[in-house]
């Protein structure tokens, strides 16, 4: 007998959502917990460890550059 099951069940449009968005806010409090929380203690600790936001930007803004730059038209 395997151990697990799988089923399907017919929710009402509201009870879907309601269960959706539980489960991102699930996600997103793990997010949270997990990742954004120890980065935001290890940089609060180590400044040194970021980057001027003038630096990521200007990377980001010369990708979006190249990238425009090489995608075909529509």
């Amino acid at each position: 007998m395997p151990s697990t099951a799988k089923h399907v069940i017919t929710l009402a449009p509201e009870a879907n959502a309601f269960i959706e968005a539980q489960l991102r806010s699930s996600a997103f409090e793990t997010w949270l917990r997990d990742k954004v929380g120890p980065a935001f203690d290890a940089m609060k600790a180590d400044p040194s460890r970021g980057i001027p936001a003038k630096t990521a930007f200007d990377a980001v803004r010369a990708r979006h550059a190249e990238r425009n730059r090489t995608r075909d038209p529509i």
